[in-house]
C-alpha cells in the first residue's frame, strides 16, 4: 500500500498562480486586507505537497463578511481551474485535516488531480502571534508573493471585543469551500448540525431548508451575518 504524500507539480502550481490572479482580477475584495501564498513553492516552482494562503480581513470590516469574501474567492480559484486546467481544490482550514478532506474527496469525485490548500485566516494580530511558532511569523515577510493589499496590515488588526468563537465553528465548517466537492449527504449534514447549534445557543429562527449545495452557502451565510449582527449590538 502507498502511503506518499501527494504532490503538486510545477506545471499545476504553474495553473493555480493563473486561477489565482484571475480570481484576484475578478473577485471583491474590499473586505480583505492581505491575500498572499507563503512558502517557497509557489515563488521557485518546485514539487509541493499542499500551498498556504494567507488571509487578513481588512480592519473596520466584520469578520462575516471577509470570510464570505475570502469563501468567494477560493471559489472562482476553483471555477478557473476546473474549466481550464481540470484540477480541483481541496481546501482545508487546519492541516490536521488535510489527508481526512482529500480522502472525502477523491473517494467521492475520483478526482486524481487535487490541489491541497491551507486556508489561513487570521481576524488579528495576537491571534496570528498566539497560534503561530515565532519562526513562522518570520518566515512570511521572507516567503511571500502578494496577491492583494499589504502584511502591514496585520498591525492594524486589533483583538475584536468579546471575540465570538461562532466565527471559528463556520470556519472550521468551511461549508462554502466544500460545497462542489463533497457528497451532499455529507454536506447537508454538516450543514443540519451549524443549524442546529445556532438555533440552541443563538436563538437562530431561519429555516432549515437545504436541498441543494446552493442552500448550504445560502445558510452559511445567514450564520456569518448573524454573528456579524450580534458583534454590532
Amino acid at each position: 500500500m502507498n502511503f506518499n504524500r501527494e504532490s503538486i507539480s510545477p506545471k499545476q502550481l504553474e495553473s493555480v498562480r493563473i486561477a489565482t490572479e484571475h480570481a484576484v482580477h475578478y473577485s471583491d475584495l474590499t473586505a480583505l486586507g492581505y491575500i498572499g501564498f507563503i512558502g517557497t513553492g509557489i515563488t521557485t516552482g518546485r514539487f509541493v505537497h499542499d500551498i498556504d494562503i494567507l488571509v487578513f480581513p481588512k480592519p473596520g470590516v466584520l469578520l462575516g463578511q471577509a470570510i464570505k469574501s475570502m469563501n468567494v474567492f477560493y471559489r472562482t480559484i476553483d471555477d478557473v481551474l476546473r474549466k481550464d486546467s481540470h484540477l480541483y481544490l481541496a481546501t482545508c482550514p487546519r492541516k490536521i485535516m488535510q489527508a481526512e478532506v482529500n480522502y472525502i474527496i477523491g473517494s467521492q469525485n475520483g478526482f486524481s488531480q487535487k490541489i491541497s490548500v491551507h486556508t489561513l485566516f487570521f481576524s488579528d494580530e495576537e491571534r496570528f502571534v498566539r497560534l503561530n511558532p515565532k519562526s513562522f511569523a518570520e518566515d512570511i515577510y521572507k516567503q511571500n508573493l502578494c496577491l492583494h493589499g499589504s502584511l502591514t496590515v496585520l498591525s492594524s488588526l486589533v483583538p475584536i471585543a468579546d471575540f465570538s468563537e461562532d466565527y471559528l465553528w463556520l470556519l472550521d465548517y468551511q461549508i462554502s469551500l466544500v460545497a462542489k466537492t463533497y457528497p451532499l449527504s455529507l454536506l447537508r449534514q454538516k450543514t443540519v448540525e451549524l443549524h442546529d447549534r445556532f438555533k440552541k445557543y443563538h436563538g437562530f429562527t431561519g429555516p432549515l431548508c437545504i436541498k441543494t449545495r446552493i442552500d448550504c452557502i445560502a445558510l452559511a451565510n445567514d450564520l456569518l451575518n448573524l454573528v456579524d449582527e450580534k458583534h454590532l449590538l
